[in-house]
């Protein structure tokens, strides 16, 4: 639930006597004070302009000269004026890119910039650009600026209308589009049973849509590997001659066998859940993997137990191994058929992380 500041709470007023009162024992530091108009001309004023609703444009306040009265007609209310467009150096250009380019954009957005993308995005819904871009805003660090509720409620926002609307786009299948529901600052519980029903919703009117279905999968991986598994399943059933799906069960078969359960935005192991490092899922991934037939899955899950297995160990979060298993599965790929130098090389790999390891004692 977010919890407001006492800023954030929109308090209608009569007239300039509010923002005066904020002007005055705000300390010199104070962040810049935004007003809005609702329907029924009423001002607003918050320090925080991604609490203004909806449909509403937020602009910097500006008290007027000494002896000019402020407030609107008491009659007739006049409505916000509509602030100047943004001009080609304060917001990024509207033209479509890449959803990666852009969320990488989005990254390098000011608050004033994120804050002109939301209402250009208000006026055009439907471009996945700027979405993108302020996806990539709230996910690398406007914490600072907009602050961590704000943050949280806008990111929830985004991400269920690109669910809702645009499951199958490349953007619904990046980091930046997904909610966990624990484990870091970012992560929001409530927003995340929103987005998974929403998933859900999605996979079951989309059965046979593998873009949907790889995106639905991707978004469980780390909170719940059952469903991930089960979607999955649909994916490999929906398209039978692409291996892909067998490769990415196998994958996340090797995150069930490590029990991880978070992952940063380059993809590298942060936390486990060490609970579930003898759960049923892990002994079940286990199982299927060490019974595996095909070559590339097998060479799969070897490379990610050889690389996460040395990470999860060499900080300390967990005890267990799993280089073990990654060498019974490339010896395995190695009977199966795969190449002999390229299995050669792989269990290098194994035995030089174990050394490390071991020389660290880890």
């Amino acid at each position: 639930m977010t919890i407001p500041t006492v800023h954030d709470v929109a308090v209608a007023i009569a007239g300039s006597l509010l923002a005066l009162v904020l002007l005055v024992v705000a300390p010199a530091t104070a962040a810049p004070v935004y007003e809005w108009t609702d329907e029924a001309g009423n001002r607003h004023f918050t320090d925080n302009p991604y609490s203004v609703p909806e449909g509403y444009r937020a602009r910097p306040f500006t008290p007027a000269p000494p002896g000019r009265a402020t407030n609107p007609p008491a009659t007739a209310p006049t409505p916000a004026p509509t602030p100047p467009a943004p001009t080609p150096t304060s917001v990024p250009p509207a033209k479509a890119l890449g959803a990666s380019e852009a969320v990488r954009e989005g990254a390098r957005l000011s608050a004033d910039e994120a804050l002109m993308l939301e209402q250009r995005l208000n006026a055009n819904p439907t471009d996945l650009t700027d979405r993108a871009r302020l996806l990539g805003y709230y996910f690398s660090g406007s914490r600072n600026t907009a602050g961590p509720a704000a943050t949280l409620e806008a990111r929830r926002r985004h991400i269920l209308w690109l669910i809702e609307h645009r499951p199958e786009a490349e953007l619904a299948g990046l980091s930046e589009a997904t909610i966990d529901p624990a484990g870091h600052a970012l992560a929001d519980r409530a927003g995340y049973e929103l987005a998974r029903s929403a998933w859900l919703e999605q996979v079951r009117r989309r059965p046979s849509d593998t873009a949907v279905l790889r995106h639905a999968a991707k978004f469980f991986t780390l909170p719940d590997k059952d469903l991930a598994e089960r979607v999955l399943r649909q994916g490999q059933r929906a398209e039978p001659q692409n291996t892909a799906w067998g490769d990415q069960i196998a994958y996340l078969y090797a995150l069930g066998v490590m029990a991880i359960d978070g992952l940063n935005k380059n993809g590298l192991p942060t936390s486990i859940d060490r609970a579930q490092e003898a759960g049923p899922f892990a002994r079940k991934s286990r199982q299927a993997l060490e019974a595996s037939s095909r070559v590339s899955e097998l060479l799969v899950a070897g490379r990610v137990l050889t690389m996460y297995g040395s990470i999860v160990r060499g900080m300390r979060l967990t005890q267990h191994d799993h280089s073990v298993l990654a060498e019974r599965l490339f010896k395995r790929a190695e009977t199966l058929g795969a190449p002999r130098q390229q299995v050669a090389d792989e269990l290098a790999q194994v035995y030089e992380f174990r050394r490390q390891l071991n020389a660290a004692g880890k």
